[in-house]
């Protein structure tokens, strides 16, 4: 980072990018117009802007001791530096893979789960319906409702008997 501030402060831009030219034409020059010598030198003579950043740029990975680990470096994720990101790229893969099954585990599931309920809920209003329709029959089949029934039909057929019923035993 000081190389950087120093190389800011120092240099200037012509000397960091000569190879950027100012786009429009002076008057007088066309665009086809040969650059002259003393641009020619220039050109050869001052480094490019490539070569600078590769000069001056470095990647630090300074191994992170347990000392300077605090809880400020690891929330904003100073501590994934990029050697530890590549020593330990297939672990971070797996770990990946293994949150997708999960998470695409529980959609199924919780897919499932809907399906259960919504069955469930067809099972409690078919027991209900079957209740209610058990009840009006055993309610329309009472022996006091049919004879309502065939007393309002006028039908005198059939009538309750006066006697009690008798059982008959037959010796086996």
């Amino acid at each position: 980072m000081k190389k950087e501030n120093e190389l800011n402060m120092e240099a200037d831009p012509q000397e960091l990018a000569p190879e950027v030219e100012v786009v429009g034409l002076e008057k007088g020059k066309t665009a086809n117009d040969e650059p002259t010598e003393d641009e020619q030198e220039n050109k050869e003579e001052a480094p490019s802007l490539q070569q600078l950043i590769r000069d001056n740029v470095t990647e630090d990975d300074q191994p992170i001791s347990h000392a300077n680990l605090s809880l400020r470096r690891i929330l904003f994720g100073d501590f994934l530096t990029a050697e530890i990101v590549r020593r330990q790229i297939w672990l971070i893969l797996l770990i990946t893979f293994f949150f997708i099954i999960y998470i695409a585990e529980r959609y199924s599931y919780q897919k499932y789960i809907v399906e259960i309920d919504k069955m469930n809920t067809t099972l409690k209003d078919a027991k209900f319906r079957a209740l209610s329709s058990k009840s009006e029959l055993t309610e329309k089949t009472r022996q006091s409702k049919i004879l309502d029934m065939l007393k309002a039909n006028q039908d005198s057929l059939l009538q309750i008997s006066d006697r009690p019923p008798y059982y008959i035993e037959v010796p086996e």
